[in-house]
């Protein structure tokens, strides 16, 4: 039988001609041309230099991949064109066996392997024993880390194959391919002799970003001083048998450890733990979903036969749906790793026996948790580890529990932002100030005064500060002349640090009505730092602290408001000893403006004030009963001002409000926490309505998570674990940019107390369970604050804290979010029954600054200078001074005669002439100025008829701009005619008479009137008796 093979799977095309199993002739061809250019033909020369056509083959055989797509596609083509056109069996050969098949010379195992690019490989493993091929793995496309993880795993050589071989060193070590190629979306086909339909799977090949090592906490490893690295957990305990996580880019060197070195999922709690001992993580590992997405999967403390899988939310980097699937009854499973098997359209899942340390592996129909699961078959044994590469990772990484995982760019870059710790990266640039020549210093002042400083972090979120300008800058612009000048500013941070000695509980809030930052906190009578007596001095008073600033509050004096003991200013007759009947135990006050009218909000003990007070037993709403100037005179801080209290119902103690506007109307929410569990309430609103619980108690949140588990562990040394306790309490509501934030307190009030916080779209039904995402890990806990990272310019004992919680939200200045809370010093500094408790009077209130993180959530963990890093701190600004203004000659607004010209009167004939014409022109500054003759044109007079003529003058800058005078031109008399005025020695010269004018013979008007009428008689006088004479002379 003579047997025609096709080869196309790799860059090097080729055919070969077999006759009953011995070869005839090979001809390859690696030009770098394409495989549809020359496969074909390398089959018609081989055939013809065998003397041999078409018609003489027998069989036709073709590697199958996995290789080229594009490659292996035309191969297939070439071979199933070839075979179907004669009707001759067609076989389907893996390309990876048949490199091992060509390459095998001796007994062991061998690696066929080809550069999959985009940081996988594709490879099988092979036993050659005696000349038989025996295969240890199917063909797979797998990370080149894990490949070569794998490879090291196996004792004694290993021989590698194909061109993919030079990725691998012989000890293992792997060449990572470049990455940032961009992701190519492909379409397989496989066509299988003896089955009818061709299987077709359409993937993606990923680029290479990274890998994500996942591993648990080894709490029994010390450092070198002999402590547990977390205060908080116990060796396999739920709290260090959680999914911790780091990152190494592609082009990394060394691990970074990320979410603040804490853990990012746990399981679910369900049930103490000393009922449950393994409902924990056991290997955790990250896993491709059908669709692509990463899941996570874990063992159940390496202990039994099932395993938890949880969901990706889609966001590439948090996880949901927790479920257990038991996948075997006959092992136990450790090391699980599960892969998407996309022939069956089901998954595998991979997994090393506890009992003999052997392979394991099961089919799952689905990930749901009643998948049918497949019969345990033996396989290789999962390899763990992340490589060579182990810089970076902590001590404290559970060893044998820890893999990575290879990633895309997209994917790293989502999952490394989502957790990467905080950073301040760089400022950008600030834009520039102008001022006028000659400005003011107040003028410069204020040019600069309202620029921010707005910071970058490694996550890609910004945050924007206020500035301090320096004051010597400020004075050193010199506004006399046009130049740039430089100011440099400090970066304005809230300065953390202990704000309140011997203060639980702490409220932070902005008043409006006064302008002025207050705090407020549950109070001991004695400090922190005396020696504890229990109950006696606890919570029986309120207080209050004001300042312009929140950095002011830490200095700020502390004014006593409400002391029931000292009886109800005003009404001392009738309580003398309580606050309307209300006394100690006073927690948790809060403030709040409700309706038009400010509240204190807080847990009292209804009855009199008595030696160790009372335990909390209701809230009540206590009025302000001042105006708003009283308001703005300092009335908060006044006794008399607060009015008698209302039960609010819904829960004794812990009560918060928050208000947001709904269909264009204010509406208040209460918010309680109750039986480890949070519920919403509607408020009533109107102006001057007290505002009472209005409707139902809506639950949005129940304990689950075990970090809101305490452990009955009053000290911070404590090493023994004792039971679990639930606690959900201290919920502070709060909006900023697009979300609604929730932030409360859980676990015991020692060291386990931690905050954690969870949100809702702004707009979302808040009463909606369903509108609430909850972050799977605290936001804030001891593990955060006990190496005294936090308040780190302070240099007493309060450095180190432990037990972060019952926060309060606020504003800043710069409209960034602060947040106070409390925290006791670590280690403990008190002994006997009552410390690290309740009652131990060390919980002291602290502020810092909080950011938000770039998906959103609020991140509390970030030291000063993370915040803004040192070399950011101060920044530049430039001024410029512009031009002097240039002096602008004032335009002529308007003209008129100021002097008409000498002679007005004319006989007709006789030339105009504008001597003695004077034209005055307004500017547009309010002056006047006489004109040149050569600034306007005088218009042409008809002096050839008799009549009364406007003369208009034209200014030559503006022909708008006109003015006019009038001149007479009279009938012209023959001499010796009346009239004619010739030789009667009138005296008005051959003027027209104008000679006698006002005008020039400096004589008021009225006296050339009657000069002008004397005139007139004595020429009258003199035409009559020329006239007797003449008509004499005709008689």
């Amino acid at each position: 039988m003579k047997l025609l093979a096709f080869e196309s799977s790799a860059k090097a095309a080729g055919t070969a001609l077999l006759s009953d199993g011995c070869l005839l002739a090979e001809y390859m061809q690696n030009s770098g041309q394409t495989h549809s250019r020359t496969l074909m033909e390398l089959a018609k020369n081989m055939l013809s230099g065998c003397d041999l056509t078409p018609q003489d083959i027998d069989a036709v055989a073709v590697a199958a991949g996995p290789g080229s797509f594009t490659g292996v596609r035309i191969g297939m083509a070439c071979a199933k064109g070839f075979a179907w056109g004669r009707q001759l069996p067609l076989y389907g050969v893996s390309t990876l066996e048949a490199m091992v098949r060509g390459a095998a010379c001796a007994d062991g195992v061998y690696c066929a392997c080809m550069d999959a690019r985009k940081g996988q490989i594709y490879n099988a493993l092979f036993n050659w024993t005696d000349g038989a091929l025996l295969r240890r793995t199917e063909d797979r496309a797998i990370a080149i880390s894990e490949l070569s993880q794998e490879l090291k795993n196996i004792p004694g050589p290993v021989y590698l194959a194909g061109d993919g071989a030079k990725l691998v060193a012989a000890d293992g070590k792997v060449t990572q391919p470049k990455s940032g190629e961009k992701a190519v979306k492909v379409k397989l086909t496989a066509t299988i002799d003896g089955v009818d339909k061709a299987i077709t799977a359409e993937s993606e090949i990923l680029n290479n970003g990274g890998e994500i090592a996942s591993y648990v906490k080894d709490v029994d490893r010390s450092d070198q001083n002999g402590a547990k690295y977390d205060p908080l957990a116990y060796n396999d305990d739920r709290r260090a048998d959680s999914l911790y996580v780091a990152a190494k880019a592609a082009d990394g060197s060394k691990w970074e450890p990320l979410n603040r070195s804490q853990s990012i999922l746990s399981v679910k709690w369900d049930g103490s733990q000393s009922a449950k001992l393994n409902a924990q993580m056991g290997s955790p590992a990250f896993f491709r979903a059908e669709d692509g997405t990463l899941g996570v999967v874990s063992s159940q403390n390496n202990a039994t036969g099932a395993i938890y899988v949880w969901d990706g939310k889609g966001d590439g980097a948090t996880f949901t749906n927790e479920r257990a699937i038991t996948v075997t009854d006959s092992s136990i499973v450790t090391n699980p790793r599960i892969v998407y098997d996309a022939a069956s359209k089901g998954y595998k899942v991979f997994w090393a026996d506890g009992l003999s340390g052997e392979g394991r592996m099961a089919t799952l129909s689905d990930l749901t948790a009643k998948a049918t699961v497949g019969e345990t078959l033996k396989a290789d044994a999962v390899a763990m580890g992340v490589g060579d590469v182990t810089e970076g990772l902590p001590a404290w990484a559970g060893e044998g529990q820890i893999r990575a995982f290879a990633v895309s760019s997209s994917e790293f870059d989502a999952f490394y932002k989502n957790y990467v710790d905080l950073q301040n990266t760089g400022v950008k640039a600030l834009g520039g100030a102008t001022v006028e020549n000659g400005a003011s210093a107040e003028d410069v002042t204020a040019a600069v005064s309202g620029t921010q400083a707005t910071m970058t972090y490694n996550d890609g979120s910004t945050k924007t500060f206020n500035v301090d300008w320096n004051a010597d800058d400020l004075a050193a612009v010199d506004t006399s002349k046009a130049g740039t000048h430089e100011v440099k500013g400090t970066v304005q941070q809230t300065t953390e640090a202990m704000y309140n000695d011997a203060r639980a509980d702490p409220d932070i809030f902005y008043n409006e009505d006064d302008g002025y930052y207050y705090l407020t906190g549950s109070t001991y009578e004695i400090k922190s730092t005396d020696s504890t007596n229990n109950q006696k001095d606890s919570y029986r008073s309120i207080g209050l602290k004001r300042a312009k600033t929140i950095n002011g509050l830490k200095d700020a004096a502390e004014h006593i408001i409400i002391k029931p003991e000292n009886g109800t200013p005003g009404h001392e007759d009738q309580y003398p000893n309580s606050f309307y009947g209300w006394s100690a135990f006073i927690w948790a006050q809060e403030f709040h403006k409700i309706n038009g009218k400010w509240w204190i909000v807080a847990g009292f003990h209804k009855g009199a004030s008595s030696a160790n007070g009372g335990w909390c037993n209701n809230t009540i709403l206590i009025p302000y009963t001042g105006d708003e100037q009283s308001i703005k005179d300092g009335g908060f801080l006044e006794a008399e001002n607060w009015g008698e209290p209302t039960v609010l119902e819904g829960a004794a103690f812990d009560v918060t409000y928050f208000e947001r506007e709904e269909n264009g109307k204010a509406q208040g929410y209460w918010l309680f926490p109750k039986s480890a569990g949070l519920y919403l309430a509607k408020a009533k609103m109107g102006d001057g309505v007290t505002p009472l619980v209005d409707g139902s108690l809506e639950h949005i949140y129940q304990v689950s998570q075990q970090f809101e588990y305490g452990k009955y562990a009053p000290t911070p040394e404590d090493n023994s674990e004792g039971s679990d306790q639930a606690i959900v309490e201290a919920p502070f509501m709060f909006e900023h940019g697009d979300y609604v934030y929730i932030a409360y307190a859980g676990a015991t009030v020692d060291k386990y107390y931690n905050t954690n916080v969870m949100r809702a779209a702004k707009n979302a039904d808040l009463q909606d369970l369903s509108s609430w995402t909850t972050a799977d890990f605290p936001s804030f806990d001891t593990n955060d604050t006990y190496t005294g990272a936090y308040g780190a310019d302070e240099a007493s004992y309060e450095r180190k804290q432990a037990g972060p919680g019952h926060i309060s939200l606020a504003h800043d200045e710069a409209g960034n979010i602060v947040m106070a809370y409390h925290a006791r010093p670590y280690p403990e500094i008190h002994s006997g029954s009552a410390a690290g408790g309740l009652f131990d009077q060390d919980r002291n209130t602290w502020v810092k600054a909080v950011n938000v993180r770039a998906n959103g959530m609020l991140d509390m963990s970030l030291t000063k200078d993370q915040e803004v890093a040192p070399a950011n701190r101060t920044v530049t600004i430039t001024v410029t001074v512009g031009e002097p203004d240039t002096p602008v000659e004032p335009s002529i607004t308007g003209i008129r005669v100021k002097s008409e010209p000498t002679k007005t009167k004319y006989t007709v004939g006789e030339q105009f002439s504008a001597d003695g014409l004077v034209i005055e022109a307004t500017m547009s500054d309010g002056t006047v100025k006489t004109l040149d003759a050569a600034d306007y044109t005088v218009g042409d007079v008809d002096m050839s008829a008799v009549g009364t003529k406007t003369v208009t003058v034209t200014l030559k800058a503006n022909d708008q701009l006109t003015t006019s005078f009038v001149v007479t031109v009279s009938a012209k008399t023959e001499p010796g005619k009346p009239g004619s005025g010739d030789g009667s020695g009138d005296g008005a010269g051959g003027d027209n008479g104008n000679a006698g004018t006002g005008a020039d013979s400096g004589l008021p008007s009225s006296g050339a009137a009657v000069l002008g009428l004397g005139g007139a008689v004595v020429v009258l006088a003199v035409a009559g008796i020329s006239l007797t004479i003449w008509r004499k002379r005709r008689a």
